[in-house]
């Protein structure tokens, strides 16, 4: 890239940025989208499941990207240690409203929707900082220098297009989420016997509570057409709090002996880990541009309520697209580019979703007692309706909760040696440092050997050795060193950890 200019840079390839992308280019802007991956959903992962409604909302005229399973299944289990309780809805009238996915599949048909109208995708490139500028915003890549008449930031959770634009700050411990994802190979067969599904057909469980009444959480289990997807989640600020590292609360919820028999015997493929943001916004104010710099997607800084991130993504690229086509035509003064922006997310209903999410995290945020006994309370409701003929869940459970043994791998340490040996990988280091290793020397607890998904950091000496082509790029390094000694950002465009489902 050499100063080539475009009407709209879109800085990520996912789906807020090709959502975005696509609908400016109907408009008839010049688009060029930089991802930092070799392709589109390399880099990128997420829970797996696609609600229609927001799809179809977004692209009303496209067809279904290529999918796994549709739902016939929607479940929520809630769990303590040693009970198990569920309400759920099945659907056998043909009809469905959300399939589950893989990123891999599904950026890439989007990124080849762009192109076919007449985007631009520059892939291998790592936006280092966005300079908001009077007649322009100049994009400095590690790649060179580009520049537009606007700028989206649709580059996840660690945004350095919200942080560089200075949009907003550095999301708080406290507004984030860490997810473990585990792609896990079973039969097709397998797979329908045990969520009693239809042949080709799919279950969406969501997991409320965790067997450490201590942690505050949750998890998933989604069904793929020969593999399920089973996922873990905890606050950031809880995890950092109590010591327990996400890969330990990942195997924990595993163990559970009714979810373990969801998963004996399968394979492990793929093991991700992810941040995501709940609840960074303000209902009073809310701020997600800055002249000609906009933020969409996981970049805004919070997800829905269920920590779902499509929804944001499709509603914010929509509504981007139509703010930034108002302010061209009409020739409206940048200063307001915000709010023309939040009246199309407020139109769409985005601003809805924020809002629901913003008053759940303020409840809970500060209340940790009350979010920790909230599976109790609901397993002791579905208890109670059963016990007056509601629901006939609670019988089967109880026959199904046996001790099963999960598959491999089973320990903290087996994880992250299955992530280091099963991970594809563009070796790269110098892009994780430490800003006084002396700090390190001096640090008793040393929280970054346990909580670091990846391994990044091991002891030699009583100082701390990087790792960093280990990094799992997730950004929890941001957070857990107490001295905020880690100087973490990603690996150079097209470098570090590939992801083949995502």
């Amino acid at each position: 890239m050499h100063g080539k200019d475009f009407d709209v840079i879109v800085v990520g390839a996912g789906p807020a940025g090709l959502t975005t992308a696509y609908h400016l280019l109907s408009k008839g802007f010049s688009v060029g989208i930089i991802e930092r991956g070799s392709r589109p959903g390399e880099k990128n992962v997420m829970g797996g499941v696609m609600y229609l409604e927001y799809f179809k909302k977004a692209f009303p005229e496209l067809p279904l990207p290529p999918y796994e399973r549709e739902i016939e299944a929607e479940e929520h289990f809630f769990i303590t240690s040693t009970t198990l309780a569920h309400v759920g809805v099945r659907k056998y009238e043909g009809k469905f409203e959300a399939v589950t996915l893989f990123r891999s599949k599904f950026d890439p048909y989007l990124a080849e929707k762009a192109r076919e109208k007449g985007g631009e995708i520059i892939t291998d490139s790592l936006v280092k900082r966005v300079v908001n500028e009077v007649d322009r915003v100049r994009v400095i890549t590690d790649r060179g220098e580009v520049t537009a008449d606007f700028v989206v930031g649709a580059d996840g959770v660690n945004s350095v297009t919200a942080t560089s634009a200075e949009i907003r700050k550095k999301i708080p411990q406290e507004n984030l989420f860490v997810s473990v994802k585990e792609v896990i190979e079973l039969t097709p067969e397998v797979i329908e016997k045990r969520f009693g599904l239809s042949s080709g057909k799919g279950a969406v469980i969501d997991i409320i509570g965790h067997p450490d009444y201590s942690i505050p959480g949750g998890g998933f289990i989604y069904t793929n057409k020969e593999s399920i997807s089973f996922g873990t989640g905890a606050r950031v600020s809880y995890l950092i709090k109590h010591g327990i590292s996400a890969l330990e609360l990942h195997q924990m919820l595993k163990k559970h002996p009714y979810l373990a028999s969801f998963i004996d015997g399968g394979k492990a493929l793929e093991i991700s880990t992810h941040l995501i943001p709940y609840g960074y916004i303000s209902l009073l104010n809310p701020f997600f541009a800055k002249k000609r710099v906009f933020l969409a997607g996981d970049a805004m800084g919070s997800a829905a309520g269920d920590l779902s991130g499509l929804p944001i993504a499709f509603l914010s690229g929509v509504s981007v697209a139509k703010a930034i086509t108002e302010i061209r035509e009409k020739g409206i003064n940048l200063n307001h580019s915000n709010k023309i922006y939040v009246k199309f997310l407020k139109q769409n209903g985005l601003w809805r979703i924020f809002r629901n999410t913003k008053i759940y995290h303020l409840v809970f945020r500060r209340h940790e007692r009350i979010e920790r006994n909230f599976s109790k309370f609901l397993i002791a409701a579905v208890a109670m309706l059963n016990s007056l003929g509601e629901t006939g869940v609670m019988e089967e459970i109880k026959k199904l909760l046996s001790e099963t043994s999960s598959s491999y791998p089973g320990e903290k340490k087996d994880m992250r040696e299955f992530i280091q040996s099963h991970l594809d990988r563009r070796p790269v280091k110098g892009f994780i440092g430490l800003e006084d290793p002396d700090i390190c020397a001096r640090c008793e607890n040393k929280p970054c050997l346990d909580m670091c998904p990846g391994a990044v950091y091991s002891e030699l000496d009583g100082g701390i050795i990087v790792n960093d082509e280990q990094c799992l790029e997730c950004g929890f390094c941001n957070y857990f060193c107490p001295y905020e000694n880690i100087e973490w950002s990603y690996p150079p465009g097209g470098k570090g950890v590939i992801y083949k489902w995502g």
